[in-house]
């Protein structure tokens, strides 16, 4: 699990994400526990709004998982470009990312 920022912190032996930073972007109030939830608006207990999500207070390639669901319609189409680079920039090498969109169609 070598990569450009050393190897993943939270890399199990399966190669499977396991415990270490993990970022939930935009939880809304699906709060997950051992994960960072992240959102502007706290409307449940648990969950972080002083985090901006196009400058993720991290280190480079020390998160192990980042999920964003359904938050990605509601960035600007500035704001979405700098959330990808946060996310590849913090994302660890074999490190999981998880994007859920809504189906428009």
């Amino acid at each position: 699990m070598d990569g450009a920022f050393g190897v993943c912190p939270g890399i199990v032996a399966s190669g499977s994400p396991g415990p270490g930073i993990r970022l939930h972007i935009g939880c809304g109030t699906n709060v997950l526990a051992g994960w960072v939830n992240i959102d502007r608006v706290g409307r449940v207990p648990g969950v972080v709004t002083e985090i901006d999500a196009t400058s993720l207070p991290f280190a480079d390639g020390s998160v192990t998982a980042v999920l964003a669901e359904h938050v990605f319609e509601h960035f600007s189409f500035a704001e979405e470009k700098l959330v990808w680079r946060e996310m590849a920039r913090v994302l660890c090498a074999g490190g999981e990312l998880v994007i859920e969109v809504p189906d428009f169609e």
